[in-house]
């Protein structure tokens, strides 16, 4: 197919029961799609990408085996795997970035990966050693960081394997719905966990979240256990257990519920009732809330 396929996101700084960040003055335009760039086109070609309408951008980083010049691989399709990247296979890209002049693009999220092989996934599911998985999710994160992104694009597509499949995973005859969805929902909290000890108060930007397999169950109608996304609702709500201080995840569960409208998503810090709160931008008070959930068979309440 040879169309090129462009995402325009909207990003908002949003503020929910769980979620914190900073205040968003203006939503920012992130350009994310088939020509994403490398770091290396970054460095090379900023000038002419900051005459587009973007604030930012989605990119990707290679990894290159210290000393060579050449070989190694792209990052964000190896990172979900039994390899443990390091800072030194990952310098290239970041030196990249950190020779890069952005003036305008500022708004840039380093792009991460579920991308596991099928034959790996098939012999080591979510029960297996996710000690690799974390240490590149934290390097990832400082990568970003140091080289000046607001964060990570955390794309779940299912590219290679049936990562949120219940029925797919090695152990479905053996194990319980309930019993994956506890050991997802522990992975997506250590996954937020390494992402924020590599980049404390970023911004974690998902491509999908509750939605997908929402949908997919025909809003509730079908079991979570029989849809090809179900765990991933498992897998978000750890990565929002998982979230603290000042980091920032996207969603909108309040305008989910019709708390606030949908046009004010991003705008307005609706738990945030303390007037210093408001003109700090950040939440110093806990508040509570009521959302609606609608259990789903197969869900294990």
């Amino acid at each position: 197919m040879n169309q090129k396929l462009t995402l325009v996101l909207a990003l908002f700084s949003l503020t929910s029961f769980t979620f914190a960040g900073p205040k968003s003055e203006t939503k920012k335009l992130i350009e994310f799609g088939w020509d994403e760039p490398s770091t290396t086109f970054l460095k090379e070609h900023i000038a002419e990408m900051e005459k587009t309408p973007f604030d930012g951008v989605v990119f990707h980083a290679q990894w290159r085996a210290p000393g060579k010049t050449t070989g190694g691989g792209d990052f964000m399709w190896d990172c979900w795997g039994k390899r443990t990247f390091t800072i030194e296979e990952l310098q290239p890209s970041l030196d990249d970035l950190k020779a890069t002049p952005f003036k305008k693009l500022t708004h840039n999220f380093l792009r991460f990966n579920t991308t596991p092989s099928k034959d790996q996934w098939s012999k080591e599911d979510w029960f297996g050693d996710f000690g690799p998985i974390l240490a590149n999710a934290k390097l990832a994160a400082r990568v970003a960081k140091e080289g000046g992104a607001k964060g990570i694009l955390f794309d779940i597509e299912q590219y290679t394997a049936p990562l949120f499949n219940y029925r797919a995973q090695r152990e479905a005859g053996t194990k319980s719905w309930d019993e994956y969805a506890a050991q997802v929902h522990k992975r997506g909290r250590e996954v937020m966990e390494a992402f924020q000890e590599g980049y404390p108060d970023l911004t974690v930007f998902l491509t999908f979240g509750h939605c997908l397999p929402w949908g997919e169950s025909g809003a509730g109608k079908k079991p979570l256990a029989d849809v090809g996304y179900g765990l991933l609702a498992p897998f978000c709500d750890g990565l929002v257990e998982g979230v603290h201080g000042k980091t920032t995840l996207m969603d909108s569960l309040l305008a989910a519920n019709n708390i606030i409208s949908p046009r004010m998503a991003g705008k307005m810090r609706y738990l945030d009732s303390r007037e210093d709160e408001q003109e700090r931008g950040i939440t110093m008070e806990s508040s509570a809330v009521s959302l609606r959930f609608q259990a789903m068979s197969g869900e294990g309440m």
